[in-house]
C-alpha cells in the first residue's frame, strides 16, 4: 500500500514540474519582444502618421533613423519601391540619381535578399496617394534647383513613372512615352537612358531578329515563246525569310506543275502534246518593308532565281528518252512584291501568341528567263502570283530598351 502511495506522489510531482516549466515557457514566449522587428512596424506607422499631415522633414528624419540604425543583413525596413517614393517625396534626389545614373544591363540583376520582409501594412498606398496628389508642386520644386537640365529631366519622368503606376489618371501610358520619348531625343547620351528605355518608357516593338515560314500555291505563266509552248503552271511550295531590322532575306522553293502546248522537238527527244511537265523555282531574294502596320505590310523583293523545266517522272518511265529534257534558267534575276495580312498580333499579354503572329501572303514575282540557250522557240519570261499562309516568330521588345534583360535569376523585379 505504502509503494502505491509513493509511486502515486512521485508521478503527481513529476507532472506538476513539468507543468509549471510549460507555463514558464508559455510566458517567457508571450512577453518575448523582438526588438528589430517592433522598431520597423512602429517606425512605419509613425511615417504613415506624417505622411497624411504632410510632414516631409520628420519623415525623412524617420526614413533615416530606420535605414542606417534598425535594418540589417536580417531585417528589411523598405522595399526598393518604397525608398524610391520615400525619397522623391522628400526631395532625397541624390538618392536617386545616384541609383539609377549609369545603369546597365549588368546591374539589372535581382538578387533576392535573404531578411525578413517588412511587415504588411499600407505604407506604399500612402505614399503612392501623396505623390498623385504633390507631382505639380515636386516639379515646381524641381525646376527651382540648380541641378542640370538632364536630371531635372530624368527625375520628372521618374516622378510621373511612380505616379503612373499607380494607376493615377495624372499620368497615361501615352503621356508618359512622349514624354520620355522627347527626353531621350534631347538626351540621346543621357546617363539614365537605360532605365528610361528598360522601364519608364512603355512602347514596345518587334525585335531586329526575326524569322518565317509560308506554305503557298497559286498560278505560273509565261511570256512570248515560252508561253506558246507551256501554257501555264500551279506551283506549290515552302518559304523561308530572316528579318533584319527593316529587310528581309528570303529563301523559296517550289514546283510547278502543268501540261506542254505543242510537240516540242528537242536534239535528244521529241516532247509530245499534252504531256505533263514539272517547273522547279528555287529563289534567293532580299526584301525592304515600305509600310508596316497593325494590319498589313507591303515589301518589294528582288533577288535571283535557278529555274527548271523537265518531264515527270511517270512519263520518263513511260518514254526513257524524256530523261534527256532538260530546259535551264540558272541565276536571272526576279523581282517582285509581297503583302502580308496580319492574322494577329504579337502584342499581346497572352504568352501563347505573344512574340509572334500568322500571316496570309500574296506575292507576285517576275524573272527573265534564258530557256532559249536549249530551245530557240523557248524565249521569253516567267511570272507567278501565289497566296500563302504561314507565322511570323519575332519578339516584342522596349522600343528604347536592350532586347532582353534576363538572367539566369530571371527578370528583375522592382516592386
Amino acid at each position: 500500500m505504502k509503494k502505491s502511495h509513493l509511486l502515486l506522489l512521485f508521478f503527481c510531482s513529476n507532472w506538476l514540474f513539468v507543468f509549471s516549466q510549460n507555463d514558464s515557457l508559455e510566458q517567457a514566449i508571450l512577453s518575448y519582444e523582438n526588438k528589430q522587428f517592433t522598431l520597423i512596424q512602429n517606425g512605419r506607422a509613425m511615417l504613415m502618421e506624417q505622411i497624411e499631415v504632410g510632414n516631409t522633414e520628420k519623415v525623412a528624419s524617420l526614413q533615416h533613423y530606420l535605414e542606417t540604425q534598425v535594418e540589417n543583413e536580417d531585417y528589411l525596413a523598405f522595399y526598393d519601391f518604397e525608398k524610391w517614393l520615400l525619397n522623391v517625396w522628400t526631395g532625397q534626389y541624390y538618392k536617386i540619381l545616384t541609383e539609377f545614373r549609369n545603369m546597365s544591363k549588368a546591374d539589372d540583376t535581382y538578387i533576392p535578399k535573404r531578411a525578413i520582409a517588412p511587415p504588411p501594412d499600407l505604407l506604399v498606398n500612402k505614399l503612392m496617394e501623396r505623390l498623385v496628389a504633390d507631382r505639380g508642386s515636386i516639379h515646381q520644386k524641381l525646376d527651382s534647383t540648380n541641378m542640370a537640365e538632364a536630371d531635372k529631366g530624368f527625375l520628372k519622368l521618374f516622378t510621373d513613372w511612380l505616379v503612373y503606376t499607380a494607376k493615377s489618371s495624372e499620368v497615361s501610358a501615352s503621356q508618359l512615352n512622349q514624354s520620355s520619348s522627347d527626353y531621350l531625343k534631347a538626351y540621346p547620351d543621357s546617363d539614365f537612358r537605360y532605365f528610361i528605355g528598360n522601364y519608364i518608357n512603355q512602347e514596345e516593338t518587334l525585335a531586329k531578329r526575326g524569322l518565317d515560314f509560308e506554305f503557298f500555291s497559286g498560278y505560273g505563266g509565261y511570256t512570248s515563246g515560252v508561253k506558246s509552248l507551256f501554257g501555264h503552271h500551279v506551283p506549290i511550295g515552302v518559304a523561308f525569310d530572316f528579318y533584319y531590322k527593316k529587310w528581309i532575306f528570303g529563301l523559296r522553293d517550289h514546283i510547278g506543275i502543268g501540261k506542254i502546248d505543242q510537240e516540242i522537238v528537242l536534239p535528244k527527244a521529241t516532247w509530245a502534246n499534252s504531256s505533263k511537265f514539272n517547273h522547279l523555282i528555287f529563289e534567293l531574294s532580299a526584301a525592304y518593308e515600305l509600310a508596316d502596320t497593325p494590319r498589313w505590310k507591303l515589301f518589294p523583293f528582288a533577288g535571283f532565281t535557278f529555274q527548271n523545266i523537265s518531264a515527270t517522272d511517270a512519263d520518263i518511265k513511260k518514254h526513257p528518252d524524256y530523261d534527256n529534257i532538260c530546259l535551264n534558267s540558272l541565276g536571272t534575276p526576279i523581282f517582285g512584291l509581297n503583302l502580308d495580312f496580319k492574322l494577329s498580333s504579337p502584342y499581346t499579354s497572352n504568352p501563347t501568341w505573344r512574340d509572334g503572329y500568322g500571316i496570309l501572303r500574296l506575292r507576285a514575282g517576275f524573272s527573265p528567263t534564258d530557256f532559249s540557250k536549249k530551245l530557240d522557240a523557248a524565249s521569253g519570261n516567267s511570272f507567278y502570283v501565289t497566296l500563302g499562309v504561314g507565322g511570323v516568330a519575332r519578339r516584342v521588345v522596349k522600343k528604347y530598351g536592350e532586347q532582353s534583360f534576363r538572367n539566369a535569376n530571371g527578370k528583375r523585379t522592382i516592386f
